[in-house]
């Protein structure tokens, strides 16, 4: 368990799942358990890639759920909109296209010493080459349904419980058992990850239409408008460029994608709606210069 300072302005709780300003008198924002351990794989991995696979098995499998990629991408959104409800101006958890998403480099990372232990309505103390992590005095119970049950002490008595030695071959054939129950479980659920649709994808969640003629539908990644410059630019560079799908047709559907800089565009180039299996969805970027207005 340990608490970390993002951007010298941000206090991350990894036991309570809060994360909260340093700056302002603001309540801290509670976080979701399976968010919380998502927000903590990024960090611990920040300038690493993780993919889809890694990511539910370290912050679900691992804990005995099975999830959804609906779930997945539901805790992703919770994370980007506590960091914009923080007043981050850019995207802390990116998109990685077809690879799965990384934890941005422009947030800075301090792990808190041992002897340290900081609210968000406290002063930070000067952390300066600090890197050890200290555990947590009063853990908080999550009341999240995906959330680890609590362990309770028992109330101590002076009776001595007589223990019983369990046979070594019973214990055998028992962990045997349990491998064997969990392979079949993983070999299900892989089983029904890769088969079924991509329906529980719900793109009004990540992406809005955007009025636009012709026969290319366009869609913009939250919190993009229309009336942004981004988007207009990003636009206009498409029309400009005319980029084909894979297959070598026209684009039918077209996802604008946020990113902090504008001398870049990116974009989602796809057959049909990212929802759809077969989609023919591939990623393209426009790295033309700023002055195509």
């Amino acid at each position: 368990m340990a608490q970390y300072r993002l951007n010298e302005s941000l206090l991350f709780d990894d036991e309570t799942f809060q994360l909260g300003s340093l700056a302002s008198p603001q309540s801290p924002i509670k976080l979701s358990a399976t968010a919380s351990r998502c927000l903590k794989l990024f960090i611990e991995r920040q300038g690493e890639t993780v993919d889809k696979e890694t990511l539910m098995h370290e912050c679900w499998g691992k804990y005995g759920s099975l999830v959804t990629e609906g779930s997945m991408w539901k805790n992703i959104s919770q994370l980007r909109q506590a960091f914009q409800n923080l007043n981050i101006p850019f995207d802390v958890i990116v998109t990685v296209p077809r690879l799965g998403y990384t934890f941005s480099s422009q947030i800075q990372v301090e792990l808190l010493a041992p002897s340290v232990r900081v609210t968000v309505d406290e002063p930070l103390p000067d952390l300066a080459g600090v890197s050890e992590v200290t555990p947590l005095d009063s853990p908080v119970n999550d009341t999240q349904p995906e959330s680890i049950p609590q362990q309770t002490s028992l109330p101590h008595t002076s009776a001595t419980i007589p223990r019983r030695g369990i046979p070594k071959v019973a214990l055998v054939i028992c962990t045997i058992l349990v491998l064997l129950n969990a392979i079949a479980a993983a070999g299900y659920y892989l089983y029904q990850s890769d088969a079924k649709k991509l329906g529980s994808f719900d793109t009004r969640e990540q992406y809005r239409p955007m009025a636009s003629d012709g026969d290319t539908k366009v869609f913009l990644q939250s919190p993009l408008t229309e009336e942004s410059s981004y988007a207009k630019v990003a636009l206009k560079r498409f029309y400009d460029e005319k980029p084909q799908t894979l297959a070598g047709k026209s684009v039918n559907y077209l996802y604008i994608n946020k990113v902090s800089s504008h001398v870049v565009s990116s974009y989602f180039l796809c057959d049909r709606p990212i929802s759809e299996n077969d989609n023919g969805c591939s990623a393209y970027f426009s790295l033309k210069s700023e002055s195509t207005k």
